[in-house]
């Protein structure tokens, strides 16, 4: 297993969401929790963002190769191309 953060814009509205390009059963892709939120100390500046990292799981099922393409987006724009992109190439060996 393999955990992946990325930066996230959930105060914004924005969500990545995982698309598995290849054959079936090579990799699973699982939300995981993001961790404790880091609160500054009382009477400092504000945080930087209000938004929670996004932490997946990826997951080597069976041998193959696999691409995953994580896409930055709002679900209510689904004509709107990503805010961002990040690309996986996975190889799982036996």
């Amino acid at each position: 297993m393999h955990e992946l953060e990325l930066r996230g814009l959930g105060s914004a509205g924005y969500s990545w969401e995982p698309h598995v390009e290849g054959p079936e059963g090579v990799v699973e892709i699982r939300r995981a929790p993001s961790g404790p939120v880091d609160r500054p100390p009382p009477g400092g500046p504000p945080p930087a963002s209000g938004s929670l990292p996004e932490v997946f799981e990826i997951v080597a099922v069976g041998p193959g190769r696999a691409r995953v393409r994580f896409a930055l987006s709002r679900s209510w724009e689904p004509d709107e191309p990503p805010l961002e992109q990040e690309t996986l190439d996975v190889v799982v060996t036996a």
